[in-house]
């Protein structure tokens, strides 16, 4: 499997975790069914938007867990947990949370 289709698999299994824990967001589910499209359609286009939008502002913040920044930077539908939900969250789900979004840079950051 090369790096983009598995960062595009565990980027769509994240945001369809996400969507599935919070039916009641009508941002994460719209999310979650325009990455199944977009991932079918251009999967170079998903890894290029989650470079530019997450990556290239979060990456380092996401590897150290430094929730403050991204709670108060956080604008994108990726990271809305961390906006209305992070505080609700279990220890269990918040941990869950930053496995997912770190193995999705270590991933980006591996792609050419």
């Amino acid at each position: 499997m090369t790096e983009l289709r598995a960062f595009c698999n565990h980027l769509g299994a994240f945001v369809d975790e996400l969507a599935a824990t919070y039916p009641e967001e009508p941002d994460l589910v719209r999310a979650a069914q325009t990455l199944r499209l977009a991932k079918k359609a251009n999967p170079r286009l998903v890894f290029v938007s989650f470079k530019t939008h997450i990556c290239d502002e979060f990456s380092t913040h996401i590897l150290t867990e430094n929730e403050e920044y991204i709670r108060r930077k956080a604008n994108r539908p990726e990271l809305l947990v961390f906006t209305k939900h992070w505080e609700s969250m279990s220890e269990a789900n918040r941990s869950c949370v930053w496995k997912h979004l770190k193995v999705l840079v270590l991933l980006a950051q591996r792609i050419p």
